[in-house]
C-alpha cells in the first residue's frame, strides 16, 4: 500500500461519484443556474483572497475561519491571529480586530433580536498552546459599519522600535562591541515584544473570557437568543482523573452581561465534544462527552435532568429536533433518537457499514430528516418515518466513487453536512476534496462547486454559509479564498 499525504491526494485525486442526490427514485437534475453540470472555482460570482502576511503561531502555522451575520450584511474572516470585518457585498474591508495572542479557530456572531439593531457581537476563539498567559475567548462589540465600538489606540510598532534601538545602539555597539550584524536581530526582537504588548493592551477594553467553545456543529446560543454556552477545564482526562473541581465544566452567561457567570454546570469526567441548546427552551440544552455519556441539562435547577448512557465508546455529536421534543445523539457506533422528556431511546439508526465515529450531522429544520456524514456516503435518515426499512437503515442520497487505494478513502471522506434554508429544502455537503455540493429536495435539483483537480489547500475547512433571502451561498475554501455562489 503507497503512503499517501493530502498534498498528494489533492495532486492527483479525480473527484468522480456513484450517486449525487435522488428523491423517490429519481435523480436529481442539474439546477437551472448550474449552466448544466458542476462549476468548479473560478466560476463563481465573487471571491475573497484572504490576507497571507499575518504571523502564525501554535500547532498551526496557517488557520482562518469565517463567520456571516444574521442579517447578511458583515463578514468575519479570520487569518491567523487577526479578524477582518468586510462588508458582504462589496467585500470592502471595514476593520481589523486585534486582541489575541494566537491563532483564532472560530469565530461566530451572535444573532440579533431584531434586524434593525445598528450593533453587532461577534465572537471568538483561538487556540491555547502557548505559555503565555492568556483568555482565548473574545467578545467583540461593533457597529453598524463594522467598527469596533471601543477602541484603544495601536502602537506605533516600527517607530517605537526604532527610538527604543536608537536609545540603546551606541552602548551595545560601543561597550558591548556587539556587531552591527546583530543588531537587525536585536530590533525583531524589540518588533516581536512591541507587538504582544500592542495585542494585550487592546484586549483591556475587550470582554476576554477562559475556555473553549464545543464543535462538531455545537449551537451555543439559546433560543431567546440572550444566552451562550463555553466550556472550562475541558482537557481530556484519559491520562488521568482530576480533582472534581478541575473536571470539564459547563458555563452559561448572558449577552448582555458575559462578565458574571449565569450558571455553572459539570458532570462529565471526561472532555466535553458538542453542546447545543434546545430550539424552543432556552433552559435546556444537550452534551456529548468522552467520558461515554450523553447528558441532558435544565437550567433552571442547574443541573442534569437525563443521563444517557454508557455508552461503548466516546461520544461525539448531536442535534435537537425543531420542535425541541427530541435530541439526536452521536458515539461510537451509536446514533439515536432519544426523547428530551425522559431521556429514553426513541429511534436507532442501525446500517452496515456505518462508520464508527459519526461526527457530522444536522436535523433538517423541517423535522422530517436527519443528514448524516458517513465516509464517502452521505445519509438521509427519517427516523419516524412509516415503513421499517427506511425508518432504521436510511437513505444513501450521495456516494463517491470507492477508490482502488483504500488509503485514499481517509482523504475523500465528507467532513459537512448543512442544512441551508429554514423549510429545510436545501442541503450542502463538502467532500475531503473541498468540493461543495447542493441539493434542493423540493425541486430535486442539484449544484456542484468543484475543486480543479491538482489545486493544492493549505488551509483545514469546513465553513457554509446561506443567505436565504438572496440565494447566496458563501464558502471559505482550502486555496485560502472566500467564494460565492448564486443558487437561484
Amino acid at each position: 500500500m503507497s503512503f499517501m499525504s493530502r498534498e498528494k491526494f489533492l495532486e492527483e485525486y479525480v473527484f468522480e461519484v456513484d450517486a449525487e442526490f435522488e428523491r423517490n427514485g429519481n435523480a436529481a437534475e442539474w439546477a437551472p443556474s448550474s449552466n448544466g453540470g458542476a462549476q468548479h472555482w473560478g466560476q463563481e460570482i465573487s471571491r475573497l483572497k484572504l490576507v497571507d502576511t499575518d504571523p502564525g503561531t501554535g500547532l498551526r502555522p496557517e488557520s482562518a475561519a469565517f463567520a456571516l451575520s444574521d442579517d447578511g450584511l458583515l463578514m468575519a474572516v479570520a487569518t491567523n491571529k487577526v479578524i477582518r470585518i468586510y462588508s458582504s457585498w462589496d467585500q470592502h474591508l471595514e476593520a481589523e480586530l486585534v486582541g489575541h495572542l494566537e491563532n483564532v479557530t472560530k469565530v461566530f456572531f451572535a444573532p440579533k433580536n431584531c434586524y434593525l439593531e445598528e450593533s453587532y457581537t461577534l465572537l471568538s476563539e483561538a487556540e491555547h498552546y502557548s505559555k503565555e498567559k492568556h483568555n482565548p475567548l473574545i467578545l467583540w462589540h461593533i457597529d453598524g459599519g463594522g467598527r469596533l465600538i471601543t477602541r484603544t489606540m495601536p502602537f506605533a510598532i516600527d517607530s517605537l522600535a526604532d527610538k527604543a534601538l536608537g536609545a540603546i545602539k551606541m552602548d551595545l555597539t560601543t561597550h558591548h562591541e556587539l556587531p552591527a550584524s546583530s543588531m537587525a536581530e536585536v530590533r525583531k526582537s524589540l518588533v516581536n515584544t512591541l507587538k504582544i504588548a500592542d495585542t494585550k493592551n487592546r484586549s483591556v477594553t475587550l470582554t476576554t473570557l477562559p475556555g473553549s467553545f464545543p464543535g462538531f456543529g455545537s449551537k451555543v446560543f439559546s433560543s431567546d437568543k440572550k444566552l451562550f454556552l463555553h466550556l472550562e477545564h475541558n482537557n481530556t482526562t484519559q491520562s488521568g482523573m482530576r480533582p472534581p473541581d478541575q473536571l470539564p465544566q459547563v458555563v452559561i452567561r448572558s449577552l448582555n452581561g458575559p462578565e458574571t457567570e449565569m450558571a455553572r454546570l459539570q458532570g462529565h469526567e471526561d472532555a466535553i465534544m458538542w453542546a447545543c441548546f434546545s430550539p424552543t427552551d432556552p433552559n435546556v440544552f444537550a452534551t456529548a462527552a468522552w467520558d461515554k455519556t450523553y447528558q441532558i441539562w435544565n437550567l433552571e435547577h442547574k443541573t442534569s435532568s437525563s443521563i444517557i448512557g454508557p455508552t461503548v465508546g466516546q461520544n461525539w455529536s448531536g442535534d435537537f429536533s425543531p420542535d425541541g421534543k427530541h435530541v439526536l445523539l452521536s458515539g461510537t457506533n451509536n446514533v439515536g433518537v432519544y426523547s428530551v422528556a425522559t431521556g429514553d431511546q426513541v429511534a436507532k439508526l442501525e446500517r452496515p457499514k456505518l462508520e464508527a465515529w459519526v461526527r457530522n450531522l444536522e436535523w433538517s429544520p423541517a423535522g422530517d430528516a436527519v443528514a448524516l456524514c458517513n465516509g464517502i456516503e452521505i445519509l438521509l435518515w427519517e427516523p419516524f418515518r412509516e415503513g421499517e426499512e427506511r425508518r432504521s437503515s436510511g437513505m444513501n442520497v450521495v456516494k463517491l466513487t470507492k477508490p482502488e487505494n483504500r488509503v485514499l478513502e481517509n482523504f475523500m471522506r465528507f467532513h459537512a453536512a448543512k442544512w441551508l434554508d429554514r423549510r429545510g429544502r436545501r442541503l450542502a455537503v463538502m467532500a475531503g476534496d473541498g468540493t461543495v455540493m447542493v441539493w434542493d429536495r423540493k425541486e430535486n435539483w442539484k449544484w456542484r462547486f468543484q475543486r480543479p483537480q491538482g489545486r493544492a489547500m493549505k488551509l483545514w475547512t469546513h465553513e457554509i454559509v446561506y443567505v436565504e433571502e438572496t440565494e447566496m451561498l458563501y464558502v471559505l475554501d482550502g486555496d485560502r479564498k472566500v467564494r460565492r455562489w448564486r443558487l437561484s
